[in-house]
């Protein structure tokens, strides 16, 4: 049986809030073609072009999955915490940056305020994929947050050395739901990240109330027509059309986001009712809430669902 991995809930910051909550936002269609309505990163990616944090390329394309580098990740956290930069000529205490490059006015500004450091050699590698321990460093450092070291009795990621220089910043992250482990409890902290993946770190940031880090993985399949009209294990009447869903454990009124790992599209259940039983199970959903994953001839799903908090709109 999947394991629920529970990391604590997001402590309150004093920071402007950049962003419309999680539940929805004013975008009616995001003007990129390979992002669509209904998968994992849509709300992160329209919060942040709404934002204007973000935004495309000239062929209507945002390339979620293309990796980022060291100068346009530092751009993207600039802009999400409201820092200001120059437009003026700069110049630049790393060897490899002059002060005519486009990113030399965030490189300037995120070293006055002791943002990032650099390499022991001097230089920078503007160019250089960024990947998770290096994002979340500076990340983290924008924002003005204080890592937190992981202790010697307290579990850690598998694939995550709790001595590291990155430990604090992965630690902090991880309890406070910025990210989660997958379901060998490994972190990933040296693999290079998309622009979907940081456009996600910020925006469940910005949103924490809503994203709660309890995380979840397993099988996922739906109700046979023969429930319809039946009761649920809460009393309810069981409508295939509704956005319902079984649980072994979850509390019912439980709302959580389910993601079909092989094709990253999600939809919100709320729990009313017991199951399912078979081992490696662990969502029954209904056949309207199974049909926003994928089609139904698949049959089962392999899914993460998380616990969220969604506001009434």
């Amino acid at each position: 049986m999947a394991k629920i991995y529970k990391k604590l809930l997001f402590a309150v910051f004093g920071f402007a809030v950049l962003f419309q909550t999680a539940s929805a936002s004013s975008i009616e269609t995001l003007p990129f073609s390979d992002v669509s309505e209904g998968t994992k990163y849509y709300d992160a990616i329209s919060d942040l072009y709404e934002a204007g944090i973000i935004t495309g390329y000239s062929d209507n394309t945002f390339k979620p999955d293309q990796e980022v580098n060291r100068a346009e990740a530092l751009k993207l956290i600039i802009a999400s915490t409201g820092i200001t930069t120059t437009s003026d000529s700069q110049t630049s205490e790393f060897t490899d940056v002059e002060g005519t490059e486009w990113y030399a006015p965030y490189i300037t500004v995120a070293l006055g305020k002791n943002i990032i450091s650099g390499y022991e050699d001097g230089s920078f590698k503007a160019e250089n994929p960024v990947n998770l321990a290096e994002f979340l460093k500076i990340f983290i450092n924008a924002n003005e947050l204080i890592g937190i070291d992981p202790t010697e009795s307290e579990e850690f990621f598998a694939d995550a050395d709790k001595t590291a220089w990155y430990a604090q910043y992965i630690n902090f992250a991880a309890e406070n739901a910025l990210i989660y482990s997958d379901t060998d409890n490994n972190i990933h902290p040296g693999e290079n990240m998309t622009r979907a993946e940081i456009a996600y770190v910020i925006y469940r940031y910005k949103n924490a109330d809503y994203f709660s880090g309890e995380v979840g993985f397993g099988k996922a399949t739906y109700y046979a027509d023969i429930f319809e009209g039946d009761h649920t294990a809460n009393g309810e009447v069981f409508d295939q059309n509704k956005m319902t869903a079984a649980h072994l454990t979850l509390p019912f009124g439980t709302v959580v986001r389910v993601t079909n790992l092989a094709n990253n599209n999600t939809v919100e259940v709320t729990i009313n009712d017991r199951g399912p039983y078979a081992d490696g199970y662990v969502l029954d959903l209904s056949k309207a809430a199974f049909q926003q994953l994928g089609y139904m001839s698949s049959g089962v799903f392999n899914v993460e669902y998380e616990i969220i908090y969604p506001t009434d709109e």
